[in-house]
């Protein structure tokens, strides 16, 4: 008989929560048919229960990768082997009529692992997380990738469903058969046949056959009928959309009922907050609410009702009716017709004019003062000149009457001393102007004599660039250590008369000669060239 009976105690994390139960609670489920006892607080095992148990086991609840098969294999090890202890992580197994010893066989198996720490937390994580996934896979569950699939306990799916990667189904979630969930978070979320829901967040929501959530929904309490439509960036709370009511984007839906086909625009707020309390909207079937629209509860629409985009509704809307509630619209002249950048600038680049302009009419005000100035002394000084003239030509003459007085001289004409003193005062002009004249023919004659020195480098550079092009003739079909053999008849055509003949009767310095490179050509050439 292989008989035995199991004594279980608590630990500090048997209540510990794991995908979706307790520690604990995947224990006792999983030996609930089988003999066992539950040791209170500070209580030690009897070993003297009645009944034909040929072992006992003593466990933590906090062991929830824990099997009745992880047991039965470690029981017959024992029966097997005729082993009377044996220790199983923080357990042991005893066999009847044998004392616990300190020492002894062990058993390594992650079944017996308990939840000590953090890495033993995460190794039965991932090994419970694996156990659902496959569990589920076997009852036809299509599962894309197991490894980023995350699925309570609690969860149920029927077959058929299709799981995509990066999705977590928690709490006591049901999927039914046909629906599809992709890297989205559900949790207490019941999602009927053939429903989507593509990234999105839901707790405690229900959605109908055939419905579609996202992608970026958030449903909150939210009961979304068959065939509705909830969109992208779309939050519902607490509230029910109607069997094919659209909600494309960018909506808030609080506390509120949509009735069946209708339609919610872009950027529709349900104003259920007052600061206090929250407050109840309703909307009846086959409505229109236009984009922009905010419904400040507590308020109610009727059936058919269309409400035009940009309005606030404040006041109940009877069914049938056009409703619009927006400022008028009206065009008025701008006070600019600019940007207030463009008339800065503009305010900038006049004041700047303004100033220049100012400058400008300072200057020449002061440029006329001086040259009434300058012309006012210049009347001075000449003035000055023709008064200092006048007194020298003044004492001139008498100088000339005193001498007239002592010898007999013929007297000179006031005319002719007027022209001594221009002469002289030509004189004057003439020496200054060349002063002022020398050093521009001084810079003439230096760009001339550049110019001659430009004409006679470029005359060497035309010299250099003949003889370099001989040079290279002579190299080419001169010898082999030049590389200068011709190669084919064409390269002998291409040759000059010279050049021709000295290839022929292998004579290279005359050719070199020819080229005018005797000096330096023809001599290495009678030295090294070789005939062809």
């Amino acid at each position: 008989m292989r008989d035995f009976f199991i004594y279980f105690l608590k630990s500090e994390n048997d209540s510990k929560m794991v995908l979706g139960r307790k520690a604990s609670d995947f224990v006792l489920q999983e030996f609930q048919n089988l003999p066992h006892q539950i040791l209170i607080e500070n209580e030690s095992p009897t070993f003297d229960v009645e009944g034909d148990f040929q072992y006992f086991c003593v466990f933590y609840l906090d062991m929830a990768l824990l099997s009745k098969n992880a047991v039965r294999r470690a029981v017959d090890t024992m029966w097997r082997r005729n082993i009377p202890f044996i220790r199983t992580g923080e357990g042991y197994i005893v066999k009847r009529g044998h004392e616990v010893s300190p020492q002894g066989f062990s058993v390594n198996d992650d079944s017996f692992l308990s939840i000590g720490d953090t890495k033993a937390y995460e190794l039965v994580y991932n090994n419970l997380r694996q156990q659902i996934v496959r569990r589920h896979i076997t009852a036809e569950v299509e599962i894309a990738d197991e490894k980023s699939v995350h699925i309570d306990d609690t969860v149920i799916i029927e077959p058929k469903a299709k799981i995509l990667p990066f999705t977590r189904i928690c709490g006591k979630s049901a999927i039914h058969s046909g629906a599809e969930i992709s890297a989205s978070e559900l949790c207490d979320c019941e999602i009927e046949a053939n429903a989507s829901v593509i990234h999105s967040y839901l707790t405690d929501s229900y959605v109908g056959e055939s419905a579609t959530v996202g992608p970026y929904a958030r449903l909150r309490g939210a009961k979304i009928l068959a065939r509705a439509r909830v969109g992208d960036f779309v939050e519902v709370k607490a509230s029910t959309l109607g069997e094919g009511a659209k909600v494309a984007h960018l909506t808030y839906i609080g506390d509120a009922e949509v009735g069946a086909r209708t339609n919610l625009g872009c950027g529709t707020v349900f104003c259920n907050y007052d600061g206090k309390l929250k407050h109840h909207t309703k909307v009846g079937e086959d409505c229109f609410i236009g984009a922009n629209t905010n419904l400040i509860a507590p308020i109610e629409v009727g059936d058919r009702a269309f409400v035009a985009a940009g309005t606030t509704l404040t006041k109940s809307v009877d069914s049938d009716v056009f409703c619009i509630g927006r400022v008028r619209q009206e065009i008025r002249e701008k006070p600019y017709k600019k940007d207030s950048k463009v008339i800065i600038e503009q305010n900038e680049m006049n004041a700047l004019k303004e100033q220049n302009s100012a400058k400008d009419v300072a200057r020449n005000e002061q440029n006329k003062e001086e040259t009434t100035v300058s012309q006012a002394e210049a009347m001075i000084v000449h003035q000055v000149q023709n008064d200092e003239e006048k007194t020298l030509c003044g004492e001139f003459i008498k100088e000339h009457q005193e001498q007239n007085e002592t010898e007999t001289v013929v007297p000179l004409g006031l005319n002719d001393y007027e022209k001594a003193a221009s002469q002289e005062r030509d004189s004057k002009d003439t020496a200054e102007q060349n002063e002022k004249i020398a050093p521009q023919e001084q810079y003439y004659k230096d760009i001339k004599t550049k110019e001659d020195s430009n004409e006679t480098h470029y005359r060497a550079w035309q010299s250099h660039n003949k003889v370099s092009r001989n040079l290279s003739q002579s190299r080419l079909y001169g010898c082999r250590r030049t590389r200068g053999f011709a190669k084919s008849q064409n390269q002998k055509q291409r040759m000059s008369g010279a050049h021709r003949n000295n290839f022929n009767r292998g004579r290279i310095g005359r050719a070199c000669k020819t080229a005018n490179f005797y000096e330096f050509v023809g001599r290495k050439c009678k030295t090294t060239c070789k005939k062809v």
